[in-house]
């Protein structure tokens, strides 16, 4: 909404101190340019950027700012970084002057729209042995599927045959979320998962953050960090106990759900803090292809950075990696302008 943009305005500044220059290779014939692509801050300020002028751009058909959502999409890989950049900073700072043109019926929408909540659980899929005690724990406060969604765990996760991309934008824009993010190190090492954070601090999301077993409160990072209030899951277990009595209380007056006895909610949350300390990471867990060699494009799509240097562009699911840890290619359908995944089978329209 308006404050998100203004704010994201404002740090233009602070992202642009973030480009550094890359040393030539004059025996390879490779100039230096300004990169800022790698930067991880730089990452979630341009998702929460474009999520912002799409919102504006779906409601209004505002052609300036879908001229300035084209460039906040441009590739950014390095060689371009710094022209795009001070292209969507001039549009932004233009578009400054005139933000109560693009929000001036913001107010009456809110009025006539009202929006059901629902749970969105963000995490790493590498984490999903975490991910799916917390659902049976929020199955026994009184949620069901329609209530909570789970990119890892079936029932709870995107239709077979949806167009992902579809989906999760409009469970941020048709939903009243509650987003759990669910901080490990898997999880600052997942570009769908960043992307993820970037859009629920986009939209103003009510949400809860749990760090679990062996992450501490030091290593969070991004929009949602140690200043935020969070439930460390391996913490002394009185506070535990605590915290989630009161994320419970919460969830009762959101959903509206019947309370249960305090003896059966005990026995409940005991049980979650137990399994959730009990679980045990297989090391064959890891994927073949390493986080930090993974990147998404603003097309939602994934790349492996090893194979785009190789000159080889080869396209991953994003709802695969995040639900299974592993990369399937997308292939072309039988129309031209149609992909899908070669594992799930999930359609993607490509340019």
């Amino acid at each position: 909404m308006k404050d998100n943009l203004i704010c994201l305005i404002e740090q233009i500044d602070t992202i642009e101190s973030k480009f550094h220059r890359t040393p030539s290779s004059p025996g390879l014939c490779v100039p230096s340019v300004d990169e800022i692509y790698d930067i991880p801050e730089f990452t979630l300020w341009i998702h929460r950027v474009q999520m912002e002028l799409q919102e504006i751009v779906d409601r209004t058909g505002d052609q300036f700012v879908a001229g300035a959502l084209e460039v906040a999409q441009e590739n950014y890989n390095g060689w371009n970084n710094r022209r795009y950049f001070e292209a969507l900073k001039g549009k932004l700072l233009a578009m400054k002057d005139n933000l109560d043109k693009y929000y001036a019926d913001t107010g009456r929408h809110a009025m006539q729209e009202e929006k059901s909540p629902k749970i969105f659980i963000s995490h790493s899929s590498r984490d999903k042995e975490y991910v799916s005690k917390l659902v049976e724990l929020l199955d026994g406060m009184g949620l069901d599927q329609t209530q909570v969604f789970c990119s890892s765990l079936p029932g709870y996760d995107i239709p077979i045959g949806t167009n992902i991309f579809d989906y999760l934008r409009n469970q941020f824009l048709s939903y009243d979320l509650h987003v759990f993010f669910i901080h490990s190190k898997n999880y600052y090492q997942s570009a769908v998962s960043l992307n993820e954070m970037g859009a629920a601090w986009a939209l103003k999301t009510e949400y809860s953050s749990l760090l679990l077993p062996g992450f501490g409160f030091g290593e969070m990072t991004g929009v949602v960090n140690s200043h935020t209030i969070a439930i460390k899951l391996d913490n002394d277990e009185v506070e535990v106990k605590d915290k989630l009595n009161q994320m419970y209380a919460k969830l009762i007056e959101e959903f509206g759900l019947a309370r249960k006895a305090d003896i059966i909610w005990e026995q409940k949350r005991d049980r979650f803090i137990k399994e959730v300390k009990d679980v045990v990471v297989p090391m064959d867990d890891i994927p073949e292809a390493q986080d930090d060699d993974v990147e998404m494009l603003e097309s939602g799509l994934l790349t492996r950075k090893s194979e785009v240097a190789a000159g080889k562009k080869i396209y991953y699911c994003p709802a695969c990696y995040q639900k299974e840890g592993k990369l399937f290619p997308i292939v072309k359908g039988s129309m031209a302008r149609n992909r899908f995944c070669s594992n799930c089978k999930a359609h993607y329209n490509s340019r």
